[in-house]
């Protein structure tokens, strides 16, 4: 008997292993993304295994059996971290992939004190979308391997990511891979005759008919064209983050700018668009006229493209002025006696100066900031530092969007282009044209900055919106608004690109009401476990 126990549990840890290495090779950029329809399968059984054999188990075995696949999926899918932060990964990867199977875990509880008597609770599903969704909105949050991101490079099939968002994904993969798990359990209990084996069958074929058949229909007849069009020149000065970001002077910065923008040598450009972190020093939001850099910009564009706006990245600090209130970032500088805060921005300038500026909002935890700030403030010091401004950043409330006689523009920095709720807020508040800045060159030629970049094309489905990324050490690229890559650079290359983006003025659904599968959940787990909380206190009452 002891020695049958050991071999469950050896199964049971390989079919762990096997649906973490499902995952692994589904994920983008160069997985096989139909693979995670199949991925969750082995997941499945150690659930419903555990569940048929309460008595062999203690407390806790669905998080012990799952965890070493989920963190095989998280080390496979995330270790390019360790090119930033050595401490960082080990974090990210131990901590999310403990996070996945807790809410596993937390399901099986919950089923079985509800009573559940269904072969795969619904509860399951849900509580991994609530999992998903807290990660799109704590200062923890890590939506990177969000089930519905696995799709990025496959822009074809979830062309209905315009109603739903990647969380519709989440839920696709998880519907299909319970029905399929149902069929392969029907096969192996000889039920091949009986008529719950039928109706398995054709509720998969419709779960994946539907969503496929609209989706194709809808890439291949969605309108492209727009007779309302900018100019857009993207530049990649491919400056080495380890070597010379933040170590450059900012005349051999601007120096390299233009003799990128003098190679395209473009006749019309309407927008300049420039990586994050680009302005190689710190600018003083209080006085922008004692910028070398800006005012440099300023005279590129009075030379050639006086009508244009230059947009880019750079490291800000505002002095809070005497009797000003103080937000909970604010520095003490105790060499100049005043308070000031720092910024990841974005800047908009045109030959008058700055006309703009937008502080990056979706900071990264423990770089940017350290989380829940209030409680651990004396650890803030410890925030990693990537360049530029370290500790916790100041930051803006609601996404900016820039108005301008050509185009409305939203700018998202970074790691905020991996929050679809996020981006639609930019395009809820006019924008009909997106672009992304960011500097991926921290992880190297790795898995990492392809993720990110293959991420903006569900953001282009989900707002119907076109992108263009201007990305320091690759990959940029422009995206029409049904996810095609139009145009994109090599990895590690100076260079600079000219495109045309068609603007676009309509809503989405998702663009409308935002992660909604996410708000349903948490609405849904609440709700049932109100529920029977009363059921439990009107049976105390009899």
């Amino acid at each position: 008997m002891v020695k049958q126990k050991n071999y469950t549990k050896i199964y049971l840890l390989l079919a762990s292993i096997t649906g973490g290495g499902l995952l692994s090779l589904s994920w983008p950029l160069r997985g096989f993304p139909l693979l995670s329809l199949i991925s969750l399968v082995p997941f499945l059984w150690i659930l419903d295994y555990i569940e048929n054999h309460r008595t062999d188990f203690v407390g806790g075995a669905v998080f012990r059996y799952t965890y070493l696949g989920f963190l095989l999926w998280n080390a496979a899918t995330s270790y390019w971290i360790w090119y930033a932060t050595a401490v960082g990964s080990i974090f990210v990867i131990l901590v999310n992939a403990a996070l996945m199977s807790f809410s596993l875990q937390l399901a099986f509880n919950l089923k079985k004190w509800l009573g559940s008597k269904s072969k795969i609770g619904i509860i399951y599903i849900i509580l991994w979308l609530c999992f998903e969704y807290l990660h799109f909105n704590w200062e923890l949050s890590w939506p990177w391997l969000s089930l519905g991101n696995v799709f990025a490079t496959m822009p074809a099939i979830v062309q209905w990511y315009e109603f739903t968002g990647i969380l519709g994904g989440t839920l696709w993969i998880w519907l299909v891979n319970i029905f399929i798990y149902y069929i392969i359990l029907s096969i192996y209990n000889k039920q091949l005759k009986e008529r719950v084996f039928y109706i398995y069958l054709i509720i998969l074929f419709f779960l994946l008919a539907i969503p496929l058949t609209y989706s194709l229909f809808r890439y291949n007849n969605i309108n492209l064209k727009n007779s309302d069009e900018v100019n857009v020149l993207v530049l990649q000065p491919n400056l080495d983050p380890y070597k010379e970001e933040f170590t450059i002077s900012p005349q051999e910065n601007i120096t390299r700018i233009k003799n990128l923008i003098d190679e395209i040598n473009a006749e019309k450009v309407d927008f300049f668009l420039a990586p994050e972190s680009n302005i190689q020093e710190g600018i003083w939001e209080n006085n922008f006229d004692d910028s070398y850099s800006i005012n440099e910009i300023k005279k590129i564009l009075k030379e050639k493209y006086p009508n244009a706006l230059y947009i880019t990245g750079a490291s800000t600090y505002k002095i809070f002025e005497d009797g000003e209130s103080l937000t909970s970032t604010a520095r003490y500088n105790k060499y100049h006696d005043f308070y000031f805060d720092a910024y990841n921005s974005v800047l908009f300038i045109d030959t008058s100066g700055v006309v703009g500026i937008y502080h990056k909002i979706k900071l990264v935890a423990g770089v940017e900031q350290m989380p829940y700030k209030k409680i651990i403030k004396p650890i803030e010091k410890l925030a990693i530092n990537l360049g530029g401004t370290t500790g916790s950043l100041g930051k803006d409330s609601v996404p900016y969007v820039h108005p301008h006689y050509k185009a409305n523009i939203g700018v998202a920095i970074c790691y905020e282009s991996v929050f679809g709720e996020f981006i639609s807020d930019f395009v809820k508040r006019g924008a009909n044209v997106l672009f992304v800045i960011t500097n991926d060159g921290w992880w190297g030629n790795t898995a990492g900055h392809r993720q990110h970049f293959s991420y903006a094309s569900l953001r282009a489905i989900e707002t119907r919106r076109e992108i263009a990324r201007s990305a320091n050490t690759g990959i940029s690229c422009v995206i029409n608004k049904r996810g095609d890559v139009l145009k994109s650079t090599n990895y590690w290359e100076k260079t600079a690109f000219l495109t045309t983006m068609s603007l676009w003025n309509d809503e989405t659904i998702y663009t409308k009401h935002g992660d909604y599968i996410g708000r349903i959940a948490v609405f849904s787990l609440c709700l049932i476990i109100l529920i029977d909380i009363i059921k439990l206190i009107i049976k105390k009452i009899h």
